[in-house]
């Protein structure tokens, strides 16, 4: 595959790879698992002989059919600069064949591997793992991402900082069939409603999620780490913003963003209108509602146009126009 020129990019954060759709009946809560562990690895000695280093974060790792990638995650995690991480890899019931073993070949004494027996979905995999972690910091990479070696030493102590503060989040770096940097924003409550600058790995407290209703069962269409952060912020939680790129998101063609570009789909769309609805009092409260809604729209008249359906294109646009006539006249005159 060729690779695209590196590039340097600003604006929110591209969506979560994808885990897999909830299968019915799927249960979210508690269910029956294997917990394996393994043999102790170098980075978890502890100074003086008296044991392993007690953990000051725990990384929860979601994983269906992303095997393949875990150990380059796993890799990064081994080779952070702070030595007291914990991880939990939760294999969501796969069907691939292989990633349950090459979830098993992680196993060591900082990494805990469960295997679930019913797929729960990208919510419910990370609720389950988050539940079992015992540290305040959390945060929640997909199979397919990877941390820069500084990660955990830069963003633990920003989030640590305050006791108000509840998500510290960073830059990124893109990698596989795109590169680049992304810039993210400085934490706004009220930009937050109108775009996801906050990507889907970022840290937490284990306190705010437990507060919370912690990754909604309702979003298995995508963007449930938005509603989770807009979630935190109503519940009074501020978030701080590390502007250096330590988190590495990986595009490939079973991304959760590349699906939807590449077979036209309309989960984004559809899952910004449960945002709405579930947040409405938030984004009334903003001020932000008919920006938020305009914006998703105008996505959606986008992807209708790629995917050549020209007259849904319109007809979607035109709904942008009574929303924010001033936003689209310049697409309309240079398209329709």
């Amino acid at each position: 595959m060729a690779q695209i020129p590196h590039q340097v990019f600003s604006g929110p954060p591209i969506g979560v790879a994808s885990q897999g759709e909830v299968k019915p009946g799927a249960e979210a809560a508690s269910v029956a698992v294997e917990h394996r562990t393994g043999a102790p690895t170098p980075s978890c000695a502890a100074s003086g002989g008296s044991g392993m280093v007690e953990p000051i974060v725990t990384a929860v790792v979601p994983c269906f059919n992303h095997g393949h990638f875990l150990a380059e995650c796993i890799g990064s995690l081994r080779a952070q600069t702070l030595p007291n991480w914990r991880a939990i890899v939760v294999n969501d019931c796969s069907t691939d064949g292989t990633t349950a073993a090459l979830c098993d070949a992680q196993a060591g004494a900082q990494i805990t591997v469960v295997h679930l027996p019913h797929n729960l979905g990208r919510s419910g995999a990370r609720n389950h793992g988050i539940a079992l972690a015992t540290t305040e910091a959390i945060l929640s990479p997909d199979a397919d991402d990877a941390l820069h070696p500084h990660h955990l030493a830069t963003t633990v102590p920003a989030l640590l900082a305050a006791p108000t503060i509840g998500i510290a989040y960073t830059d990124y770096t893109l990698f596989g069939a795109q590169q680049g940097i992304w810039r993210s924003k400085p934490f706004n409550i009220k930009r937050l409603y109108r775009e996801q600058y906050i990507y889907a790995g970022s840290m937490f407290r284990k306190s705010a999620w437990a507060a919370t209703h912690g990754y909604s069962d309702d979003f298995a269409i995508g963007n449930e780490d938005w509603d989770f952060w807009l979630t935190l912020v109503e519940a009074g939680w501020q978030g701080v913003h590390v502007p250096q790129a330590l988190f590495r998101y990986r595009i490939h063609a079973q991304s959760w963003t590349s699906q939807v570009d590449m077979h036209g789909q309309d989960r984004a769309y559809r899952s910004c209108l449960l945002l709405l609805e579930h947040h409405r009092q938030g984004f009334e409260r903003h001020g932000t509602e008919r920006a938020f809604l305009a914006g998703a729209k105008g996505r959606e008249a986008l992807r209708l146009r790629t995917s050549g359906q020209r007259e849904q294109a319109q007809a979607m646009w035109r709904q942008v126009a009574r929303l924010r006539p001033w936003d689209v006249m310049a697409h309309l005159r240079s398209w329709l």
